[in-house]
């Protein structure tokens, strides 16, 4: 499946996102855990945490060619660390 919009942060208003993009959609959903799967079709659960480099590596893998639409949602604190310094 290519998707045709990512979803950054995929937390608990992450479904009311997905109702309101179209039907034909097709959602890369990212999060660091999934403790359910979204039950929507249109919706590729990955587990990914940012701040590790193998796992940026296998986003960057999966969303080669991606040319969608991207949604951001991780609030500002998921960025920094417990000093206020911003992980790169």
């Amino acid at each position: 499946m290519t998707p045709t919009h990512l979803v950054l942060g995929a937390g608990y208003l992450a479904p009311y996102l997905y109702r309101a993009l179209p039907a034909t959609a097709r959602i890369l959903a990212v999060r660091r855990h999934w403790r359910q799967r979204p039950d929507d079709a249109r919706v590729e659960a990955l587990a990914c945490d940012l701040t590790r480099d193998d796992d940026r590596a296998r986003l960057r893998a999966r969303l080669a060619g991606f040319t969608g639409t991207v949604y951001f949602t991780l609030p500002p604190s998921a960025l920094g660390d417990a000093a206020g310094r911003v992980l790169a």
